[in-house]
């Protein structure tokens, strides 16, 4: 079964955070857009025990990644050092690990 992870959120100061819940779950898919095609940001996925599960630095504009990332906490996303406070649209496409 897969999941759809959506959020809409805002930095502040240059940075946002948001929690997925991925609990026994693989990360396939990965898709993050600004607002303004010139936006540039770095962006880190965690888990509840600070475990790097993804990290990029200087990324500009849209990010689209294929992956498998299996999960078995929530998982935080954290967008920083963005150039703009401005939205940005966070794709997860997830698939269930039973």
């Amino acid at each position: 079964m897969f999941t759809r992870s959506y959020q809409s959120i805002i930095t502040t100061l240059g940075a946002a955070t948001d929690i997925i819940k991925a609990h026994q779950n693989v990360l396939l898919r990965l898709a993050i857009k600004p607002t303004t095609g010139s936006t540039q940001y770095d962006f880190e996925i965690t888990d509840q025990y600070g475990l790097i599960y993804y990290s990029q630095e200087n990324i500009v504009g849209e990010l689209t990644e294929s992956m498998e990332i299996p999960s078995i906490t929530n998982l935080t996303f954290n967008i920083t050092n963005a150039s703009a406070d401005e939205a940005f649209e966070v794709l997860l496409i997830l698939r269930e690990e039973r």
